[in-house]
Protein backbone atom coordinates (compact mmCIF):
# COMPACT_ATOMS: atom_id res chain seq x y z
CA UNK A 1 0.00 0.00 0.00
CA UNK A 2 2.32 2.37 0.67
CA UNK A 3 4.76 2.23 -2.63
CA UNK A 4 1.01 2.72 -4.61
CA UNK A 5 0.67 5.90 -2.26
CA UNK A 6 4.32 7.49 -3.27
CA UNK A 7 3.58 6.44 -6.64
CA UNK A 8 -0.32 8.28 -6.78
CA UNK A 9 1.63 10.91 -4.93
CA UNK A 10 4.42 11.42 -7.41
CA UNK A 11 1.99 11.70 -10.19
CA UNK A 12 -0.28 13.96 -8.29
CA UNK A 13 3.00 16.18 -8.22
CA UNK A 14 4.13 15.75 -11.86
CA UNK A 15 7.22 13.80 -10.91
CA UNK A 16 8.57 10.51 -12.10
CA UNK A 17 8.82 7.50 -9.44
CA UNK A 18 12.36 5.80 -9.92
CA UNK A 19 12.40 2.12 -8.60
CA UNK A 20 15.85 0.96 -7.77
CA UNK A 21 17.45 -2.59 -7.07
CA UNK A 22 15.11 -4.19 -9.87
CA UNK A 23 16.39 -7.85 -10.27
CA UNK A 24 13.76 -9.72 -11.52
CA UNK A 25 11.14 -9.63 -14.48
CA UNK A 26 8.47 -10.41 -12.31
CA UNK A 27 9.77 -6.80 -10.03
CA UNK A 28 10.07 -4.69 -13.09
CA UNK A 29 6.00 -5.58 -14.44
CA UNK A 30 4.53 -5.30 -10.96
CA UNK A 31 6.24 -1.74 -11.14
CA UNK A 32 5.17 -0.53 -14.75
CA UNK A 33 1.53 -2.33 -13.86
CA UNK A 34 1.63 0.22 -10.83
CA UNK A 35 2.71 3.13 -12.55
CA UNK A 36 6.46 3.58 -11.98
CA UNK A 37 7.40 4.54 -14.70
CA UNK A 38 11.71 4.50 -14.36
CA UNK A 39 13.94 1.80 -13.13
CA UNK A 40 17.36 0.09 -12.66
CA UNK A 41 18.96 -2.58 -11.14
CA UNK A 42 20.79 -5.78 -11.95
CA UNK A 43 17.64 -6.62 -14.15
CA UNK A 44 18.48 -4.42 -16.59
CA UNK A 45 22.52 -4.43 -16.34
CA UNK A 46 25.11 -4.66 -13.66
CA UNK A 47 27.02 -1.47 -12.83
CA UNK A 48 29.14 -0.51 -15.78
CA UNK A 49 32.01 2.09 -16.67
CA UNK A 50 30.98 5.08 -18.91
CA UNK A 51 32.26 3.59 -22.07
CA UNK A 52 30.49 0.66 -21.86
CA UNK A 53 27.65 2.10 -20.82
CA UNK A 54 27.46 4.31 -23.98
CA UNK A 55 27.30 1.12 -26.10
CA UNK A 56 24.93 -0.99 -23.82
CA UNK A 57 22.47 2.56 -24.08
CA UNK A 58 23.18 2.45 -27.98
CA UNK A 59 22.24 -1.06 -28.24
CA UNK A 60 19.37 -1.09 -25.88
CA UNK A 61 15.90 -1.20 -26.95
CA UNK A 62 12.70 -0.57 -25.32
CA UNK A 63 9.64 -3.09 -24.76
CA UNK A 64 6.86 -0.95 -25.14
CA UNK A 65 3.38 -2.28 -23.69
CA UNK A 66 0.09 -1.68 -25.28
CA UNK A 67 -0.99 1.48 -22.80
CA UNK A 68 2.65 2.73 -24.08
CA UNK A 69 4.62 1.64 -20.62
CA UNK A 70 8.34 0.36 -21.08
CA UNK A 71 8.66 -2.62 -19.28
CA UNK A 72 12.76 -3.28 -19.93
CA UNK A 73 13.60 -4.26 -23.42
CA UNK A 74 16.42 -6.28 -24.66
CA UNK A 75 19.20 -6.05 -22.23
CA UNK A 76 22.32 -6.54 -24.16
CA UNK A 77 24.96 -8.44 -21.93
Amino acid sequence: MLLLTIIHSAKIAERYVVAEGIETAGQAHYLSAIGCEVGQGYYYSRPLPAVEFARWCAQWTPTITSNGDTLNGSRPD
